[in-house]
């Protein structure tokens, strides 16, 4: 079975070419990641996100190529000029903004 598309002219198709997880995985395992990512496509787009095709194509190469969802999502933004988030510094705010919270601060 064919799980995506590989489109020279995608965004996403430098991120695309390592394939070594991917290929050291059973029909099994990649049918039932395909069938996950793919429910979280369809979830989205029942909650009216729009995905275009190499967007869908690149989410289920980065699950089947278990590729770390922060990194999979800075790709996406950088293939769609957009700015890397620090998740480090997100988590930190996250952290601190709890502590403020816990002490009654906020």
């Amino acid at each position: 079975m064919k799980y995506y598309e590989l489109n020279k002219n995608s965004p996403y198709y430098s991120y695309m070419q390592n394939t070594s997880v991917e290929n050291s995985l059973t029909t099994e395992e990649k049918d039932y990641l395909y069938r996950t990512q793919l429910a979280g496509i369809l979830f989205g787009m029942y909650e009216q996100c729009h995905y275009s095709e190499d967007e869908k194509n690149y989410a289920i190469y980065a699950i089947l190529n278990k590729v770390d969802s922060e990194t999979a999502f800075n790709n996406m933004q950088r293939a769609d000029g957009l700015s890397e988030v620090d998740f480090v510094a997100v988590n930190n705010k996250q952290i601190a903004y709890h502590h403020l919270v816990k002490a009654g601060i906020l």
